[in-house]
């Protein structure tokens, strides 16, 4: 289980070194469209690829937590009671 989280967290991780990597390798992608944005203050290409990278690192961590009570069987026994004691 904590491997699966740490992939997670890896994402986001993966995601702000690209500014860095692509331009140590000059590679083109979104970290370089960003710097690049930034030089000549393009804010509204920063705010979308901002924007983009948040939604994209919410998605996979609310995947990697719906993930866990398949996983775990110890979490699904749990899951019905908490739903039940919250309709009361």
């Amino acid at each position: 289980m904590p491997v699966i989280t740490l992939t997670g967290w890896m994402t986001g991780a993966f995601l702000s070194g690209a500014v860095v990597i692509e331009n140590v390798f000059s590679r083109q992608g979104l970290g370089r469209l960003v710097a690049g944005a930034i030089d000549v203050r393009d804010f509204p290409v920063v705010s979308g690829v901002v924007l983009i990278s948040a939604v994209f690192f919410v998605v996979v961590n609310a995947l990697i937590d719906a993930l866990f009570p398949l996983l775990d069987p110890r979490l699904r026994d749990q899951a019905p009671k908490a739903v039940a004691r919250g309709a009361r």
